[in-house]
């Protein structure tokens, strides 16, 4: 759109282009009533009405008893197979033309139903119906083309024929038979993956003189044994150091024997023993390259430090993580499960933060010596067991999987830690346990 502005100052025309504003496509209705399957909505009124960017329950207020009815024209560029997808509590269907491509109608908790179509080239009508009875309210609908990745529905109604290149996204191998069930796995410098199990391959172990180990090489798809004959790690903490060895301390069960495994000669050999036993603990690798080790069963709110210069550990009372006890206790007495495991990453300053398993959230300075801090609990739900925090940038971790479904982006702001941090919600992540290595 084209308008003419005289300047008052200047006297002189000026030409001002403004982009036309996106309007919303969606078209919805909403009904009132009690159903047991998706009524015919030809023999219904709306109790409203109205237009949205989006398939969402976000345009009505009700949450029980309701039906919905959203349409929409979806435009294709380029001929292809396109996949849709539902997850409703309760039912749903999803219309192109008149035609059925999905059906996930009834009465039912959250469930995902798919369904596939060819499309020329051309314009579609769409229409995808919805409806509530008790209990929860869950509605997503998704596209695709098939080979592609599941998006939503834009408001626009055109959608992409793009499939990602295997260059563009990677692809997954044949199932790979691994030697024994990976409790634990660790990246070697040149590329190399070291896993390992326990005194036994593939069940709980028997004793705690042995692990079953071995080194995989991803560009030949073999592998080399690397058992150790005299320390089970079998859940032990795990840490890299800055040469590449790779630290297990305790294990099964509440064990102080530490072991360090060295990828140049592919050996493990004995370090120092912790001054506590440890099952179930997380280790971090420090700046200054000595490792922090965590809570853990057994030894409870105790911390300390490994520093491989001098091969010793110390206690770190000031590093204190009677919180995470108390919370893990609380956890169980009410029925959970809390499996200590804590979620740590190194912040900018040198400290240890901490987000999970438990509520409350924390910083730890093992190194230089100040107090614990708490910084808040976490959204959702009590616990995060078998989660995970992943550094992905310089001050900033992802808190991911667990049984809580949702995440968090913690930001560690790089000025003094502390000042503040940001939760957002960043979406589903999927996190792999390395028992399905």
């Amino acid at each position: 759109m084209l308008h003419l502005v005289r300047s008052v100052s200047a006297s002189t025309l000026l030409l001002l282009l403004y982009s036309p504003i996106a309007l919303s496509q969606f078209s919805y209705s909403v009904y009132d009533g009690s159903f047991d399957q998706l009524p015919d909505f030809d023999n219904l009124s709306p109790i409203a009405s109205g237009s949205s960017d989006s398939i969402s329950l976000s345009v009505t207020t009700e949450t029980e008893t309701f039906a919905l009815l959203f349409s929409n024209q979806i435009t294709v560029t380029s001929a292809g197979t396109f996949e849709f997808q539902t997850n409703s509590d309760d039912g749903s269907k999803l219309y192109i033309d008149d035609v059925v491509v999905v059906d996930n109608d009834g009465l039912h908790a959250p469930i995902v139903a798919n369904g596939q179509i060819f499309l020329q080239a051309g314009s579609y009508d769409l229409r995808v119906e919805f409806f509530e009875k008790n209990g929860g309210e869950v509605l997503e609908v998704q596209y695709r083309v098939v080979g592609g990745d599941f998006s939503q529905i834009p408001s626009d109604g055109v959608l992409s024929s793009d499939v990602p290149t295997v260059a563009e996204i990677g692809q997954w191998s044949s199932i790979i038979q691994w030697p024994h069930i990976a409790i634990s796995a660790a990246n070697l410098p040149d590329g190399r993956i070291l896993t390992w199990s326990a005194s036994e391959t593939n069940s709980f172990p028997g004793d705690r003189e042995y692990t079953h180990s071995a080194v995989f090489d991803p560009t030949t798809n073999t592998f080399q044994n690397t058992d150790s004959n005299f320390h089970d790690m079998f859940c032990a903490g795990v840490s890299t150091l800055e040469n590449g060895t790779i630290v297990a301390s305790g294990g099964n069960p509440d064990d102080f024997r530490a072991s360090a495994f060295d990828p140049d000669t592919f050996t493990w050999s004995p370090l120092a023993d912790m001054n506590d036993r440890r099952w179930y603990g997380s280790n971090l690798t420090m700046p200054n390259n000595q490792i922090f080790s965590t809570f853990a069963k057994t030894a409870n709110n105790r911390t300390e430090l490994y520093n491989p210069a001098a091969d010793s550990w110390t206690r770190t009372a000031n590093a204190d993580m009677q919180t995470l006890v108390d919370e893990h206790n609380a956890i169980l007495a009410d029925g959970g499960d809390s499996q200590w495991w804590a979620h740590v990453a190194v912040t900018p300053q040198g400290q240890v933060f901490q987000g999970g398993p438990t509520q409350t959230f924390h910083t730890f300075d093992p190194v230089s010596g100040a107090q614990t801090e708490a910084w808040g609990q976490m959204t959702g739900d009590n616990v995060r067991t078998f989660g995970n925090a992943v550094s992905y940038d310089a001050g900033k971790v992802l808190l991911i999987g667990g049984h809580d479904t949702s995440d968090e982006m913690i930001e560690l702001f790089a000025q003094k830690f502390g000042d503040r941090f940001h939760k957002a919600e960043v979406g589903k992540s999927v996190a792999l346990g390395a028992t399905n290595f």
